[in-house]
């Protein structure tokens, strides 16, 4: 289907399954469930260069959207408005989108398994609770690569888990103000690109176990776990306690990097040398003035010298 106002837009519908369509140059979303739809699949669709991928509009729940190729849209890639709930969106390919991978504005959904590659936006933005993120590949997003933050009251209960979050422009997950008790656990978060790869302003977020790199690679103890927090930027100075010293899920087929020479390294600094401490008592002064005392140190002491 192609050069269509409104490609497919269905009302009320239970049941259905809707697989094996080619559709591009759309002027809509490509695929539009309205109205209270439910128990339907969406599958094996192939979308490119349409208004819009997929989008489960007000009280559709229980469907599924898993293996469709979605690229080049000018908007999203995949859409869950409000009350778009218990949903799975799985298996998809979803890249080249102008604005977020996916956008879910439902809660208790499932998105899982997914290939979330080069949107202009974020790779998913969610804007309601209770949804499980998880097993998906989120990379090369030019925002972040999981956005949350609420239109109203609460962001609350999402669960982001063992997935690949990887260079990414901005955060690797960026949680704002009004979110709470959101988990992120045992992520790869590799070279995204804040030089602290997360960001939490909201409320009683844990960040645990979790593989960050640039990193610190200390593990003295041999837990397994670096032996130093990793700051989570943002006001409510939030840590992730046990950050992995190795990855904990597979990474991308080809994606390559050194875990052994980090980019960065926030480490405890090293202690100041006690007789270089000593000597100048701790006196911080331009480099010039630092060069003329050593001068006048070296020419004193050879004085001492000659004069014993």
């Amino acid at each position: 289907m192609t050069n269509s106002a409104v490609p497919f837009h269905v009302i009320t519908i239970h049941n259905c399954i809707f697989e094996d369509n080619l559709m591009y140059h759309n002027g809509n979303m490509a695929f539009a469930l309205e109205w209270t739809c439910t128990k339907n699949a969406i599958r094996n669709n192939t979308l490119y260069d349409n208004f819009g991928g997929i989008w489960l509009d007000w009280n559709n729940t229980g469907n599924i959207v898993a293996n469709n190729s979605i690229f080049d849209s000018y908007g999203d890639g995949i859409v869950l408005l409000e009350d778009a709930n218990d949903n799975h969106i799985a298996n998809n390919t979803i890249v080249d989108n102008s604005m977020n991978g996916i956008l879910c504005r439902g809660y208790d959904n499932e998105i899982s398994d997914n290939l979330i590659l080069r949107n202009t936006h974020n790779g998913v933005l969610l804007v309601d609770g209770g949804n499980t993120i998880r097993r998906n590949v989120i990379q090369n997003n030019s925002r972040n690569g999981v956005m949350m933050y609420t239109f109203s009251q609460h962001n609350d209960y999402n669960v982001i888990s063992n997935n690949s979050i990887l260079q990414n422009r901005l955060y690797a997950v960026n949680i704002g103000t009004g979110c709470a008790y959101n988990t992120i656990s045992r992520n790869n978060i590799i070279n995204n690109g804040e030089k602290y790869q997360a960001y939490d302003k909201g409320e009683n977020n844990t960040f645990t176990q979790n593989y960050w790199n640039p990193w610190n690679s200390t593990d003295g103890d041999g837990d397994s776990f670096v032996d130093y927090p990793y700051v989570i930027e943002g006001n409510a100075n939030n840590t992730d306690r046990f950050p992995l010293i190795e990855i904990c899920v597979g990474l991308p087929l080809g994606y390559e990097f050194d875990p052994n020479t980090p980019a960065m390294s926030i480490a405890t600094p090293p202690p100041i040398d006690s007789d270089l401490f000593s000597t100048f008592v701790g006196i911080m002064v331009p480099s010039s003035t630092f060069i003329v005392l050593l001068v006048v140190l070296v020419f004193w002491k050879k004085r001492q010298e000659s004069l014993s």
